[in-house]
């Protein structure tokens, strides 16, 4: 099942997220990281790995941008999903995350309905394309439940 990494250096920022991700009914497994620093240290530790990463634009010591760039220079955006959050609307960070292989920019703080958006965005685009190795996304209603809530299950298949 296809991790979520969180990387915030503000620790209740990464709480709130979590949380929100939570009352989405996500149901995939979640780490908290504090920096990108131990963001790279994750992809070191598990190479090949595939992650949804929703990192901070602006962080201390190293940057998101920057954290992004180094992953980049890597080859590990190909193995994972980026998407950049921020407080703040910078038209110029946000298009240099583009550039260097996130997927999507959501302003902080997360809603629901961000968090709905795009799981179904990334759903769309996967199942459009041919994988080699399966479907990375797969979206899974409760079972024995009326609800208009989707329960939703990424996959990653080794």
């Amino acid at each position: 099942m296809l991790e979520i990494l969180l990387v915030d250096d503000v620790a209740q920022d990464l709480k709130l997220l979590e949380r929100t991700i939570r009352q989405c009914k996500i149901l995939n497994p979640i780490k908290q990281l504090a920096s990108g620093e131990d963001l790279l240290s994750s992809f070191h530790k598990n190479p090949g790995e595939r992650y949804l990463v929703f990192i901070d634009l602006i962080m201390e010591p190293i940057s998101g941008l920057e954290t992004l760039r180094r992953a980049n220079s890597l080859g590990l955006t190909s193995h994972s999903i980026f998407i950049l959050l921020s407080g703040m609307n910078d038209l110029k960070r946000i298009k240099e995350g583009y550039q260097l292989g996130a997927r999507t920019f959501v302003m902080k703080p997360l809603r629901c309905e961000d968090i709905r958006e795009i799981f179904h965005a990334l759903k769309t685009v996967f199942s459009s394309r041919s994988m080699p190795d399966g479907e990375i996304l797969e979206w899974i209603n409760p079972p024995l439940r009326k609800s208009p809530a989707t329960q939703i299950r990424l996959s990653a298949l080794a």
